[in-house]
């Protein structure tokens, strides 16, 4: 492997010493797709959030640091994904290639290095429905259409196992990312979005955390349908020392109540590098 610097595997600290502290409000937001920090810390109580890809238009978050990042707050992109829901027929949804993305940007870029797969999200009603992708690879094998109640082992050929072989740098995609849940009587949750830290090290308070998930799916007063979770997203770290997996999160959002619970989200991927 080439000999590579603290700047070209840790940034160039261009972006300066960035310090979010409670005074700044308890959720602060991303305002770029690439950071380049020489230090990064984030106090407790604090949430630095990346707005939904519909909004802020970039589906990826990039956060290099030349020194090790202290995280007592938390580094969020849940329910950043731009997925939309099934359009109060039950289903989940999905991301939507360029042809049809609300926000004008591809979260789907095949062919380009930066493939996403996409995750399910929770059905409403009670009934998990699995589809297709419309954006899914031909050449990945997938089941067409199944219908059964709960996830059960043979809904879908997304799971944990899977997509550790699908997704990350040098596999068919290289990240995935949540579809939202299903809408039924009320909204589902939006998937987690796609983060990328580079580091020498990550050093974690006791509420600290790196988060990726899913959001929950609305519960239904009117206990009939509750939303569908959201699917997990995609959390990356390459640090020189090993980060504390317990802190991460990108698991699915849960379904919302009612008198036919909405069905939880698939869980996306963690992926610890040491470089």
């Amino acid at each position: 492997m080439p000999y590579r610097s603290i700047d070209t595997t840790f940034g160039d600290g261009s972006d300066g010493h960035a310090h979010f502290v409670l005074g700044g409000g308890a959720t602060q937001y991303f305002t770029q797709p690439v950071h380049q920090y020489a230090s990064l810390t984030v106090d407790a109580g604090v949430t630095v959030r990346q707005r939904n890809w519909a909004i802020c238009m970039y589906p990826v978050q990039w956060v290099y640091c030349r020194s090790p990042i202290v995280l007592n707050g938390i580094l969020s992109v849940t329910g950043a994904a731009a997925g939309v829901d099934g359009g109060g027929t039950m289903e989940p949804g999905r991301l939507t290639p360029n042809a049809e993305a609300m926000s004008g940007l591809p979260p789907y870029f095949h062919g380009s290095g930066q493939s996403i797969y996409p995750v399910p999200g929770g059905s409403s009603g009670g009934t998990t429905v699995i589809k297709e992708p419309i954006n899914h690879d031909p050449y990945v094998p997938f089941y067409h259409e199944h219908w059964y109640s709960g996830w059960g082992a043979n809904g879908w050929d997304g799971d944990a196992q899977t997509l550790a072989k699908l997704v990350g740098p040098g596999r068919i995609y290289r990240f995935c990312a949540g579809i939202g849940g299903a809408g039924g009587n009320t909204i589902g949750g939006n998937g987690g979005g796609i983060i990328v830290i580079t580091a020498p090290a990550i050093t974690f308070g006791a509420n600290g955390g790196v988060h990726a998930r899913g959001e929950d799916g609305e519960d239904d007063p009117s206990d009939e349908a509750g939303g569908g979770g959201g699917g997990g997203g995609y959390i990356e770290t390459a640090t020189r020392i090993a980060v504390d997996d317990t802190k991460l999160d990108a698991s699915g959002g849960a379904g919302g109540a009612g008198m036919f619970a909405g069905m939880a989200g698939v869980a996306g991927v963690i992926l610890r590098r040491l470089i």
